[in-house]
């Protein structure tokens, strides 16, 4: 296992070597880092992938196709939400570089929390600004482990991301959004679509696509095109998660782009 805080520099020895590079999220924890592994993947001409596995979900691609095709409506909020469960045994093992700053990039916002929001990202577009509220309150670490983020994106579409190691044990991740014509919600199990008044919402299908990023380089490989998760995909939650770490320190709202 890579420690994340170690993702940049072990993607750029790859790329050096001429090596397709495929890292897990985050894909690292500095957007320095992400930018630095980007340009590297690029002018070594080897293609770079980050490993946002629910990308390739089936439920989450409809959810995609959804929003793409109009079903929701006019989107006004989407949330990313995870309520779990680590002990601090969890945060001491393997030299404790999770909950650290330099390898982990925090705590439950950075580790766990920012597959959905990656998500959250894919789902509603581009962020305007963000405030958000950190801490630590039942571990021992230097990053939080409780986050609360209030998003404020492009469209005007407003977003809430929480995500805590704190809750008694796994209750749910997933995340919930909603329009002017209908909602999706994935924090209470399978996907529940729900229309508004006089809408029959029906979930469409989504189009095919690899498995994971693996299948997903072959065949970028294979057929001479981009994967689907890249670098520039990937920095995304990177820059979030940095914008939240710059609003944490500053009490301020913080605009991006960064």
């Amino acid at each position: 296992m890579t420690f994340s805080g170690l993702h940049g520099e072990h993607a750029i020895m790859a790329a050096r070597a001429g090596k397709h590079v495929i890292t897990t999220k985050p894909m690292e924890v500095s957007l320095q880092k992400a930018d630095e592994m980007i340009r590297e993947c690029k002018s070594s001409g080897v293609k770079l992938a980050v490993d946002f596995d629910m990308r390739y979900d089936q439920t989450q691609r409809t959810i995609k196709k959804a929003i793409q095709e109009g079903l929701l409506g006019k989107l006004i909020l989407g949330e990313a939400r995870l309520k779990w469960f680590r002990s601090q045994d969890y945060y001491d093992a393997n030299g404790g570089w999770r909950g650290t700053w330099k390898l982990d990039g925090g705590g439950s916002l950075s580790n766990q929390t920012v597959h959905f929001i990656d998500q959250l990202l894919w789902m509603m577009g581009p962020v305007e600004s963000v405030y958000a509220e950190a801490g630590v309150y039942a571990h021992d670490i230097e990053g939080e482990d409780l986050g609360t983020v209030f998003l404020t994106f492009k469209s005007g579409a407003r977003g809430v991301i929480v995500g805590t190691t704190t809750f008694p044990r796994n209750c749910y991740a997933g995340i919930e959004i909603h329009g002017d014509k209908g909602a999706v919600l994935t924090t209470r199990g399978s996907a529940e679509w729900i229309g508004a008044e006089g809408v029959d919402l029906v979930a469409p299908i989504p189009d095919p696509c690899p498995k994971n990023a693996t299948e997903d380089m072959i065949s970028a490989l294979t057929n001479g095109t981009q994967v689907q998760v890249n670098g520039y995909e990937g920095r995304k939650s990177v820059e979030v998660l940095e914008a939240i770490r710059r609003s944490v320190e500053t009490s301020q709202r913080v605009n991006l782009p960064l």
